[in-house]
């Protein structure tokens, strides 16, 4: 029995046999966590031509207080130093919001502090109410459709094109962005190493890789492909044990190339290297094994910050250590969300959580009726930005991902029709 083995089922007994375990909850408070920057404010209402006065702070140390950043390099929408259509900031962090708005009315702040653990803090603008529009939908007839029938998980690859996988007819496909079909990924139902069996998510890395969670199969539980789908290797095999996987709920990569998932059965979060060895469990640095409310999505930001909702809420915030960072999205009943879909980010560390709106038991919607689903937006913080409420008669896990260009490409399962719906900022 290898040490890791040995380390964890000695945890899992010692919680067992005291009855103990947590979920952390937005009044709790990190711990060794020195050499961290946050920004303030991290989130502020302006008028066209306002000022704002930002600063990066770094957290106390052991025996000092917390002080300014001394370097950091400021900018707006990725643009150093800003610009006069979305604003300008200087060294000192003032921020001069443009005198009028022509475009989107959400401005992302960078505060870049190389001192840091976390490089990047990032602060929200609101020129204005931020809303979203769907500007274009495509896909076929449910259940006549010449590809797709209940799509599933969506992914973005180097090229820009769309990675679907459809559990309903077992295969993984791609697509252009507006639609057009570009072909298949493995070979479909079957047992073989290239087939599937029920495929549910998928996740592409930046060399190109796609990584495909496969429901019904195994081991491997997760199939790696090449960028032109030629089939590398996998990795997870079924079970319990640590580096095993019974049901993926969420994938996501760190700038180090590593690999991490939830798996919603066994209550964990898994990280593998670049070539799928498994490395470790996601725990506190105290070595107890964190307990997930029912893990139900994954996005890893920049700073390599890992965010889990939880199926019954709340969405959590973690350093790569473990370290408990941040709570929010908690499921507000009766007219609030209630049950958290899937997750996804996007290059500013905002996060998106697709949540239920009502009932979340399978019995509680028919195919004809479906669920209402909403998207909440959140600042890296866990501010609340805004809410998108999706056409109503979803049946589906609804999945989405964010582009370069901040389109919202959001996956749909409705009774007459499947496919894509992409929304702008407007």
């Amino acid at each position: 029995m290898n040490t890791s083995l040995k380390r964890y089922l000695v945890l899992c007994s010692g919680i067992a046999l005291l009855g103990i375990g947590f979920v952390y909850t937005a009044d709790a408070q990190p711990t060794n966590l020195h050499n961290r920057s946050y920004i303030k404010p991290s989130l502020i209402q302006l008028e066209p031509g306002d000022t704002q006065q930002f600063k990066a702070i770094v957290t106390p140390g052991h025996l000092r207080t917390a002080q300014l950043a001394e370097s950091v390099i400021w900018s707006v929408n990725d643009i150093p130093g800003g610009n006069q259509e979305v604003g300008t900031i200087d060294a000192q962090g003032e921020y001069r919001a443009p005198a009028t708005v022509s475009g989107a009315k959400e401005i992302h702040i960078c505060a870049e502090v190389q001192e840091t653990e976390n490089h990047f803090c990032w602060a929200t603008v609101l020129l204005g109410t931020p809303s979203y529009e769907k500007t274009k939908s495509w896909g076929e007839e449910a259940d006549k459709g010449e590809h797709l029938q209940e799509p599933k998980a969506i992914a973005l690859n180097p090229q820009g094109e769309l990675i679907l996988t459809d559990i309903g007819v077992s295969k993984v496909f791609r697509y252009s962005v507006d639609g057009e079909y570009l072909g298949e990924i493995g070979k479909g139902p079957g047992s073989g190493p290239e087939n599937y069996e029920q495929p549910r998510d998928i996740g592409v890395d930046t060399k190109g890789r796609i990584f495909v969670s496969d429901l019904r199969t195994g081991p491997p539980r997760i199939k790696i492909f090449k960028a032109d789908g030629t089939l590398l290797h996998g990795l997870g095999p079924k079970g319990t044990y640590p580096g095993h996987i019974l049901r993926t709920e969420g994938m996501a990569f760190d700038s180090q190339g590593r690999f991490y998932t939830t798996d919603i059965d066994n209550m964990r979060v898994s990280c593998y290297d670049s070539e799928g060895n498994f490395l470790n469990i996601l725990e506190d640095p105290s070595g107890v094994p964190i307990r997930w409310n029912a893990p139900y999505g994954l996005v890893i930001d920049r700073n390599d910050d890992i965010f889990v909702p939880g199926y019954y809420g709340p969405c959590q915030k973690f350093t790569n250590k473990g370290e408990f960072l941040a709570a929010f999205a908690h499921a507000e009943p009766p007219d609030g969300p209630i049950g958290f879909q899937s997750a996804t980010g996007d290059r500013w560390g905002n996060i998106y959580l697709a949540a239920r709106r009502e009932g979340i038991s399978p019995g509680d919607f028919t195919k004809e009726k479906g669920k209402k689903v909403c998207i909440l937006k959140y600042g890296n913080n866990g501010d609340f930005i805004t809410r998108i409420d999706l056409p109503e008669g979803e049946i589906g896990n609804t999945e989405m991902v964010v582009d370069e260009q901040d389109r919202l490409y959001v996956v749909f399962v409705r009774p007459d029709r499947v496919g894509i719906d992409i929304y702008i900022q407007k």
